[in-house]
């Protein structure tokens, strides 16, 4: 009668186990602390981490998961805002001020609605104002807002700082506990799934 064998030499599991501190030089076999588990920890250990901190816009769309790029276009518009309240962009703009920032705000507006950037009120966004314009001021509000996107861009994107970011993210991170960006992209997601 012939028994298989494993590397040892050994022929059954229990025999494995007696002579393994042999094979481990000598050292006791590894036993697990009794007191420590799951069951004994305490109730904080199990909530979830906050993310850290995000220093550019990779970490901003890790951070925040399936709205994470919603978040990097509307902290870039955000951006461009703050840019425009600075006397820094006259020189890199070739519209009058005040119609790059409607145009920023009107295409910014828009670009929330349709990306699923999500409304801590858990509330749709409003039907943007950029769609009850004409077609042809439609177009000319999206050229500015491009145009003005250029500059920023060529100026450094200046306002897209750490700060910035984390506040969108702490934002987005708010409307996601709350369950409010659940509600307010729902219309969005869904209309996604079905194509």
């Amino acid at each position: 009668m012939s028994y298989k064998t494993d590397l040892y030499g050994c022929r059954s599991l229990r025999a494995l186990r007696d002579i393994a501190p042999a094979h481990d030089r000598k050292q006791p076999i590894f036993q697990p602390a009794q007191d420590k588990g799951a069951a004994n920890r305490p109730p904080s250990s199990f909530r979830r981490r906050p993310p850290q901190p995000c220093r550019g816009t990779t970490g901003l769309k890790r951070n925040c998961g399936k709205y994470g790029w919603p978040a990097v276009v509307d902290a870039r518009w955000g951006a461009i805002l703050l840019w425009l309240r600075d006397a820094d962009a006259l020189p890199w703009l070739s519209d009058p001020l005040e119609v790059v920032r409607v145009s920023v705000e009107l295409v910014r507006a828009a670009s929330r609605c349709r990306i699923g950037f999500p409304n801590i009120s858990g509330e749709p966004f409003a039907t943007p104002a950029l769609n009850g314009l004409s077609p042809e001021c439609r177009r000319e509000a999206l050229r500015v807002a491009a145009d003005a996107f250029a500059a920023w861009r060529q100026a450094g994107q200046p306002h897209l700082t750490a700060d910035n970011l984390n506040a969108v993210q702490s934002y987005v991170l708010d409307c996601i506990r709350s369950g409010a960006a659940r509600t307010s992209t729902a219309h969005i997601f869904k209309s996604k799934d079905k194509n």
